[in-house]
């Protein structure tokens, strides 16, 4: 057993559930496209899973603007129509649709709450149970069965337009997938995959696939959403979540591989009923010890990097959650945008972020090395700033104008999670991203709704006013940054100075952790 421990935590010896062993795809004398192409993991799985969730939210927003006029309002058929083929003509109709709008988003207050609360909780629980048992690709697969669930509800929603009201349609929507996880559960699995089964030599550059993936997916999906729904309507969309939802199942079983479980008492496990099996799953000493392992002390204070990467992950990721509900009625109230237009503005957005992120990850990483942290500073900076150009553009030219300066928004997230995957080891990520994931999970819960009720406040004389929102959550982030920074800075000062003691006179074991310590947070090396 011993041995298999020892196998199973060296980065060069992990060997997957079939017994074959993961190969070391780190060779960074490969052009980028190659070293690309040898280290993808969870991608195959991630992007139609990810397509297939972001695809319907503007479809469902639309939903639920229909369910809201026709059944909740009982609005005329002519002014319901107007505002489903909203275009330059409809202004006409804008004080239909505030009304509209406001109902919308007093609705989005408590399906936000659902959605993101019950995920909070649960991946605390499944991280420890896969940290455990070494299991990531379940976990994976629970999230991807609850969008194929919540597709087949609303097409149910669909077919009793009229019979259904705009909570019930809003409920379907978020209840299958917060009770299976969601985006939590689905973002720890492959975060703790990537690092079970990558070195340090390509953990950097597997993480920035995965959020590459995650990046792409967003703008995709989105843009997809509205000439989809335009070209297919309702069902045509559903169906094709559907579709892509039996497709990442199928590149999960394909692609993914789990490590191999090291069996303690695998006699009396068995003998254990599910009953118990279940209490045990939820005990909450589990709970307790996600916490301890999280914020253990260790040298080079790792216990307040911990802090202030959890943190950053609720600076970062909480108002883009916030940000999601609400972007497609501002446009609609600000510019007179349809579905169509919305989707050009979306597919825009994820062309100047991915030219951003390749530009970082192929230029200013892998040729000259640049700190984590200081990219992250730079990102959020840049962040910070867009959001008053988007809170005050009067033209759509300003609008548009704001997601360059907010380009390097990918790389943010990027160096972010890279930091977490290198200080922290991979028996432990899975518990560690559970716990720093609550910050990412519950600030929707704050934010959703605080951006719900702000643009339902303000939607009548300042619609932009939730970016000022996003600008005072954005920046704390770029001090936070500033910190890392200067912790990786005094770091590297101390190991050039045990280099330049006496090999005599220096502790061989001291300056050894040193160099592992450094090493395994610091630029990040493709």
């Amino acid at each position: 057993m011993d041995g298999e421990k020892e196998n199973l935590n060296n980065s060069n010896g992990k060997i997957k559930e079939n017994g074959e062993s993961f190969k070391d795809d780190g060779d960074s004398n490969l052009p980028l496209h190659k070293q690309i192409l040898q280290n993808i993991t969870t991608e195959p799985m991630l992007f139609p899973y990810m397509i297939s969730s972001i695809l319907v939210i503007l479809t469902n927003q639309n939903l639920n603007i229909q369910k809201a006029c026709r059944v909740d309002l009982n609005l005329s058929a002519e002014v319901c129509k107007g505002l489903e083929d909203k275009d330059s003509n409809s202004t006409s109709l804008d004080n239909s649709e505030i009304v509209v709008q406001k109902l919308v988003a007093d609705m989005l207050i408590w399906q936000t709450i659902l959605q993101n609360s019950i995920p909070a909780v649960f991946v605390i629980f499944l991280g420890s149970w896969s940290d455990r048992n070494r299991l990531r690709r379940p976990c994976m697969l629970l999230p991807i069965y609850g969008e194929i669930v919540r597709n087949i509800g609303l097409m149910v929603c669909v077919y009793f337009f009229d019979e259904l009201p705009m909570n019930v349609s809003g409920l379907w929507q978020a209840l299958p997938i917060a009770v299976t996880g969601y985006w939590a559960v689905m973002f720890m699995a492959v975060f703790s995959y990537v690092g079970d089964v990558s070195t340090e030599k390509n953990k950097t550059l597997r993480v920035g696939l995965v959020n590459a993936t995650m990046a792409l997916c967003l703008p995709i999906g989105t843009g997809l959403s509205g000439i989809l729904y335009r070209k297919v309507g309702f069902y045509g969309v559903y169906t094709i979540a559907l579709i892509l939802g039996f497709i990442s199942v199928w590149m999960a079983h394909i692609f993914i591989h789990d490590t191999k479980r090291i069996k303690f008492e695998s006699e009396k496990e068995k003998e254990k009923s599910y009953w118990t099996r279940i209490k045990f799953f939820f005990n909450l000493k589990h709970l307790v010890e996600a916490f301890r392992v999280t914020f253990k002390k260790e040298k080079n204070n790792r216990r307040m990097k911990v802090i202030a990467l959890t943190v950053l992950i609720t600076g970062i990721m909480g108002p883009l959650q916030g940000d999601k509900g609400v972007a497609y009625l501002f446009t609609r109230v600000k510019f007179n945008w349809n579905e169509v237009q919305y989707s050009v503005y979306q597919t825009t957005s994820m062309c100047i972020n991915l030219a951003g992120t390749f530009f970082v990850l192929g230029v200013v990483v892998r040729k000259f090395g640049v700190d984590d942290a200081l990219i992250g500073i730079v990102a959020t900076t840049g962040k910070f700033v867009s959001q008053f150009i988007f809170a005050f553009a009067a033209t759509e030219f300003l609008f548009y104008f704001g997601l360059i300066v907010n380009c390097l928004q990918g790389p943010a997230i990027i160096s972010m999670k890279s930091i977490i995957n290198k200080i922290i080891p991979a028996q432990e990520l899975g518990q560690v991203s559970a716990v720093t994931g609550i910050g990412e999970n519950i600030i929707p819960v704050i934010c959703g709704p605080l951006y719900s009720y702000v643009y339902e406040a303000t939607v009548s004389y300042f619609p932009g006013a939730y970016f000022l929102v996003t600008a005072a959550i954005t920046f704390p982030t770029i001090f936070l940054y500033m910190w890392l920074y200067m912790q990786h800075r005094m770091e590297k000062k101390q190991l050039l100075a045990y280099e330049a003691i006496d090999d005599g006179k220096q502790d061989e074991s001291a300056l050894s952790d040193t160099c592992v310590s450094v090493a395994s947070y610091g630029s990040i090396k493709l």
